[in-house]
């Protein structure tokens, strides 16, 4: 019985002291063609979901699992789209995180008439294409007329391509 009663007491003691946090959010779409709908929203420890939560229609989310201390990664996750990564996270006992997130985010890429090279040229740059290749794609591809960008779009990929610098922007 005194063994019983020193490991009540042991684990009431273990649970006051081992505090976890809430953490929720609320994210704001920047780009029309995004929809709450097909957001899932990922906390990440060590490449390991910790847990997981989808955003009302207002775009509020709020992970049901309370989490340790910590760093976490959080990923916005939208059907067909790259991932949104939040890096490093940090997570103190018993301080709850309210987080405002701006989805996709801005883009760096810009598309231009005229594009120029971050080294200062205009000459040698060629479109970056994404999507599957056709056989006409292809062909261009092999002249270096245009260049293949991967079949996963992102929202803010790169729209061309620097031959001499082997650069994307």
């Amino acid at each position: 019985m005194k063994k019983l009663l020193t490991y009540f007491i042991l684990s009431i003691a273990i649970n006051a002291y081992s505090q976890n946090s809430k953490i929720s959010g609320y994210i704001t779409l920047t780009d029309s063609n995004s929809d709450y709908k097909y957001l899932t929203v990922l906390l990440v420890s060590n490449d390991s979901i910790v847990t997981g939560a989808v955003p009302d229609e207002n775009g509020h989310f709020e992970f049901v699992k309370k989490v340790i201390a910590g760093n976490y990664d959080l990923k916005i996750r939208e059907i067909g789209v790259c991932d949104l990564e939040i890096k490093d996270i940090s997570v103190i006992n018993g301080e709850d995180k309210n987080l405002k997130i701006s989805y996709p985010g801005e883009c760096k890429y810009i598309k231009v008439k005229k594009p120029m090279c971050v080294y200062n040229h205009y000459d040698n740059i060629i479109p970056i294409v994404y999507g599957f290749p056709n056989k006409k794609m292809m062909k261009k591809a092999e002249q270096e007329k245009l260049f293949l960008g991967g079949c996963k779009i992102c929202g803010c990929d790169p729209n061309y391509y620097c031959k001499t610098h082997k650069l994307e922007f």
